[in-house]
C-alpha cells in the first residue's frame, strides 16, 4: 500500500529528528566551560552558548534536508503505470486543428513519416483554468479542463478510485488525478466542479474516477463530445500525449 510506506517514512524520520534534537539538546548542556584550543573548538562552544537558538537552526535545516531527501526517494519512474504507457507529452501554444495521426496532417508540418511510423498521438482540447497542481497554495475553483477520445485512453492509466466513464452516459463526467483532486480541489468521486460556457451559463462536471499518480495532474479530463457541446467555439488541440519510442 503506498499511503502505507509514505506513513511509515516520514513517521520514522520524524521520530529520528526528534530523538536527534533531543540528544543534541542533552549534549548542549554539559559542561564545556572548558579552554577553547582550536578553532573546532570555539565552534562547538558557541554552539552551546545559546542552546535554544542552535536546536531552532538545527532543526530546521534537518526539516528541510529531510524533505528533499524525502522527494526524491518518492520520485515516480518513467515505467509506472502513471505515465499511461504514453512516451511522450507534447504541448502548442497555439491549436492544431490537423490529425497527427494521419499522412496528411503529418505533410502540414514536415514530420518524417518514417520516424513516426509506429507513433501514435492522443490530441487534446483545452481550456485554460486554474492552476491544480502542487504550485498552486491555494485551492483551486475551475481547474485547467482538456478533452479527449476516452476510447484512446481506457485501459491505460491506473485508477485509484472509480472509472473511466462510459461512452453513451448522458451526465458530463470527468477524470481527475487523484492528488489534483484530493488537494488541489478538495473532491473525491460524485462530487461536481461547476464551470461556465460558452455562453456564460454555470454547469457541472462530476468526477466519475481518480487516476493513481498520473503525468495529468493539475486537469479536469472530460470526452471531446461534451467538451464541445459546452465549448462549441473551442479551436484544434493544445495539449497532446504520444505512444512511441522514445529516442
Amino acid at each position: 500500500n503506498p499511503e502505507a510506506v509514505a506513513g511509515m517514512f516520514f513517521g520514522s524520520g520524524m521520530l529520528l529528528m526528534i530523538a536527534g534534537i533531543l540528544y543534541l539538546g542533552r549534549w548542549m548542556k554539559r559542561d564545556n566551560r572548558s579552554l577553547a584550543r582550536s578553532l573546532t573548538q570555539i565552534g562547538l562552544r558557541n554552539i552551546t552558548r545559546r542552546p535554544s537558538r542552535s536546536l531552532a537552526v538545527i532543526g530546521m535545516m534537518a526539516g528541510g534536508i529531510f524533505l528533499v531527501v524525502a522527494v526524491n526517494a518518492f520520485r515516480m519512474d518513467a515505467t509506472d503505470a502513471g505515465i499511461g504507457g504514453f512516451a511522450l507529452i507534447g504541448e502548442s501554444s497555439l491549436p492544431v486543428y490537423e490529425d497527427l495521426n494521419s499522412e496528411a496532417g503529418r505533410e502540414a508540418f514536415a514530420l518524417d513519416e518514417k520516424l513516426l511510423a509506429d507513433t501514435k498521438v492522443v490530441p487534446f482540447r483545452v481550456r485554460e483554468g486554474d492552476d491544480a497542481s502542487c504550485l498552486n497554495l491555494n485551492r483551486a475553483q475551475k481547474p485547467n479542463l482538456v478533452a479527449a477520445n476516452f476510447a484512446s485512453l481506457k485501459d491505460r492509466f491506473k485508477f485509484a478510485s472509480g472509472s473511466l466513464p462510459e461512452a453513451k452516459s448522458d451526465e458530463i463526467l470527468a477524470i481527475a488525478d487523484q492528488a489534483t483532486a484530493m488537494w488541489g480541489l478538495g473532491k473525491g468521486v460524485g462530487d461536481s466542479v461547476s464551470y461556465q460556457n460558452a455562453a456564460g451559463e454555470t454547469f457541472g462536471i462530476q468526477i466519475s474516477g481518480l487516476l493513481g499518480g498520473s503525468v495529468l495532474q493539475g486537469k479536469m479530463i472530460t470526452s471531446e463530445s461534451a467538451f464541445l457541446k459546452a465549448y462549441p467555439d473551442a479551436a484544434g488541440y493544445r495539449f497532446f500525449l504520444i505512444v512511441g519510442r522514445r529516442r
